[in-house]
């Protein structure tokens, strides 16, 4: 017996940032490239939009959501 496993990429824009964000695994937020790869590195800066977008509610985090 196999066991597959599919994932797939839940990805935000929010104020000019994009950035996969999946609050059911214990990792991310990571931000991401125009081409939707991950960057190298997240900041300050990315962390700073962050805790703005984690204070909406989880309905006004969906509109976010492309």
């Amino acid at each position: 017996m196999e066991i597959i496993h599919i994932t797939y990429q839940i990805i935000y824009e929010f104020n000019g940032w994009l950035f996969e964000y999946d609050r059911r695994k214990p990792f991310g937020p990571w931000p991401l490239k125009k081409d939707l790869e991950p960057r190298s590195r997240a900041g300050k800066k990315f962390y700073e939009m962050f805790e703005g977008f984690s204070s909406l509610a989880e309905v006004e985090q969906e509109k976010y959501r492309i």
